[in-house]
């Protein structure tokens, strides 16, 4: 019993130690907004340059140039199928 506890505690701190050091890996220091929603959101019909995300990006990017728009909108969903 003994054994398996200090064995226990030497795993469990190795663990630790591998994800401090995982952990500090430089980040990208972009915030990103995730756009999701159904057609209207995802811009069906419009040109690829006159959607949300497209104008999103063109006036936020004069304040915040790291702020990134991601569209994750899909034509055809509604909100039950989001839930």
């Amino acid at each position: 019993m003994i054994i398996s506890k200090k064995y226990s505690l030497k795993s469990l701190f190795v663990g630790l130690v591998l994800i401090f050091f995982i952990s500090n890996v430089p980040a990208d220091n972009s915030l990103k907004v995730m756009l999701y929603g159904d057609s209207l959101m995802a811009g069906y019909g419009l040109p690829q340059n006159e959607n949300l995300t497209t104008e999103l990006t063109r006036n936020f990017k004069k304040n915040d140039p790291a702020l990134k728009f991601i569209n994750a909108s899909i034509s055809g969903n509604t909100s039950k199928n989001g839930l």
